[in-house]
């Protein structure tokens, strides 16, 4: 995903079973596929569809703040 081709906004909504979140900077999520603790550095939305997009540092020891971006499906909230 290039950059270019997103507009950073403040939050973006996530559907979950306890109904519609707001994700923004800071939050703490999981990643779906591999369940990977991250935290949300950006919100962004596509200018050509509307699909929202979170860049993402991983919290894995080493890791030593890199960060991606991520299609928002990709991602739910860490679950006790």
């Amino acid at each position: 995903m290039n950059k270019k081709e997103l507009g950073l906004v403040g939050a973006a909504p996530l559907t979950t079973s306890a109904g519609t979140m707001r994700i923004q900077n800071g939050d703490m999520l999981r990643e779906t596929a591999t369940h990977k603790v991250l935290k949300v550095v950006g919100v962004y939305r596509k200018y050509e569809g509307g699909d929202y997009y979170v860049e993402c540092e991983d919290m894995e020891p080493g890791a030593y703040g890199s960060t991606r971006i991520l299609p928002l499906g990709a991602l739910s909230f860490m679950m006790g």
